[in-house]
């Protein structure tokens, strides 16, 4: 079981359509529709349990009626739908601390009218939105972000001269699973959850739909969509998790995994299986976002007494849920929204309570660490995977991958001694082969015979990108003993000691 835990906040102003996302373990943006209703930024700095909006952290812009936000390294970058009912892409600077929001750019007339906004990164300096076109029909548009904040759009779901590839949508979630592969979620023209892959080419110029029936569920009202991962060790595909309002008000989550290339999308398991006293009840307003480890989500909802309720989930190899934390922070409240986003192992939630913006940062935790089984070999290569999945919890990969383990992983204290004898120059080493494969794309992973075996971590960057003669190998490599000591790291083919 684990615990969930209030472990700090902040409140702003009036706010609607919010959005949440964290730059780093200390630094969280928020985005809204403010009380005038325009588009608003606000920044905000996290030392363990205090929350404080960051000095000069907060930025505003014209009208907007959505609100979206995607962050590429230092840039924000909102997706909002405009004063004119038109979609438009503005790039923001942010420096380390949150000391200023600038905006630098935005898209002008290169989209036409939108609704129902979603945007993700996927890689490299390249976005994706989906959205509902002034037709009523599912877009998807490419863009590049330049290195100036300027915007470039590269192409989109729906060329002239074609077939349309999708049509009517009244709802519109979009997720990036890798590979150049994204997923839309969406309601269909026939009121149901209908999942759809697609695969972005490399240069952003073509979006094709890759199974032309799509995946269908039954009636929804809600949906919110994220990423899961494979595991690459034993041929696990990647995949996505849907919260949604189902048809009978009720929140359900369902685990779907996306086959080779994304031809089809298999429904691998979901939370009406649980124990009739565990089943989800009646929700709104619903959120979900990994949270306290590898396999935990967090769903963040108003519960039908109108209150914020959290619940924690786990997700098995095997597709199956299980309920293992709830909290309902404080009765008597008006949730009316609510986002939520990675904060290394805790969770940040963005909630708008009475009509103003509410933070808070949340723990999710083991409820009794004694005994707890340090995570092994299957579980760190998932964690890797996983990690690198998400745009966010990458960033603190790239920033200090120890940190990052620890913190969201039962790491015990003999193996912490181990990890912090590394040599400190292999350790700087692989910390930046490790910023490669977040920068660049690739695998982590470790092979080990068994528990009780020498081992050794592999990471293999997509390209080469550091002026060495032995990288031109393209593999970077630690190899330890049985009892995880006496590491030695360097560029060449991996080896078992």
């Amino acid at each position: 079981m684990r615990k969930i835990t209030w472990a700090g906040g902040g409140v702003a102003g009036e706010a609607s359509h919010l959005s949440v996302q964290a730059f780093s373990s200390t630094e969280v943006m928020t985005t809204m529709q403010n009380g005038s209703g325009n588009l608003e930024l606000i920044g905000w700095l996290v030392d363990g349990d205090k929350v404080t909006r960051a000095n000069n952290g907060t930025a505003t812009a014209g009208t907007v009626q959505e609100v979206a936000l995607a962050l590429v390294g230092r840039r924000a970058v909102t997706a909002v739908r405009n004063g004119s009912n038109n979609l438009l892409l503005i790039s923001w600077n942010v420096p380390v601390g949150v000391t200023s929001i600038d905006r630098l750019h935005d898209s002008g007339t290169l989209a036409g009218e939108a609704s129902q906004i979603a945007m993700t990164a996927i890689g490299g300096n390249m976005l994706v939105t989906a959205m509902r076109a002034g037709s009523g029909n599912l877009l998807l548009i490419s863009w590049a972000l330049n290195a100036d904040g300027s915007f470039t759009r590269l192409g989109d779901s729906a060329p002239p001269d074609q077939p349309a590839q999708a049509g009517a949508v009244s709802l519109v979630t979009v997720a990036f699973i890798g590979n150049y592969t994204v997923v839309t979620a969406v309601r269909n023209g026939s009121g149901n959850l209908e999942l759809i892959a697609w695969k972005v080419s490399t240069d952003g110029k073509i979006i094709h739909r890759q199974d032309p029936s799509g995946t269908s569920a039954g009636a929804v009202s809600e949906i919110a969509l994220i990423p899961f991962p494979g595991d690459p060790t034993s041929g696990g595909a990647p995949g996505v998790i849907t919260a949604v309002r189902n048809g009978s008000g009720n929140l359900e989550v369902i685990g779907w995994k996306v086959l080779e290339g994304g031809i089809g999308i298999a429904r691998a398991g979901d939370t009406s299986t649980l124990p009739p006293s565990q089943v989800p009840g009646t929700a709104s307003h619903i959120a979900i976002a990994p949270a306290g480890g590898a396999t935990t989500y967090l769903a963040t909802m108003r519960r039908g007494s109108g209150d914020l309720e959290l619940i924690a989930f786990d997700l098995a190899a095997n597709g199956g849920w299980s309920r293992v934390g709830d909290l309902v922070p404080e009765v008597g409240t008006d949730v009316t929204e609510t986002a939520v986003a990675p904060f290394y192992s805790r969770a940040v939630s963005a909630v708008r309570r009475a009509n103003f913006l509410n933070l808070a940062i949340w723990d999710v935790s083991l409820t009794n660490t004694t005994g707890v089984q340090a995570a092994d070999t299957a579980a760190l290569n998932q964690w890797f995977t996983s990690v690198l999945a998400d745009p966010t919890r990458a960033r603190q990969l790239k920033g200090d991958w120890m940190k990052l383990l620890q913190a969201e992983l039962a790491v015990t204290d003999r193996q912490k001694e181990h990890l912090s004898l590394v040599p400190a120059a292999d350790a700087m080493e692989l910390q930046k082969a490790i910023a490669m494969v977040v920068d660049h794309g690739g695998t982590i992973h470790i092979e080990r015979d068994s528990e009780r075996s020498p081992g050794v971590l592999v990471v293999q960057p997509k390209k080469p990108g550091v002026e060495t003669v032995d990288f031109s190998v393209g593999v970077f490599h630690c190899t330890f003993d049985a009892n995880c000591r006496h590491w030695h790291c360097g560029w060449g083919p991996a080896k078992k000691k």
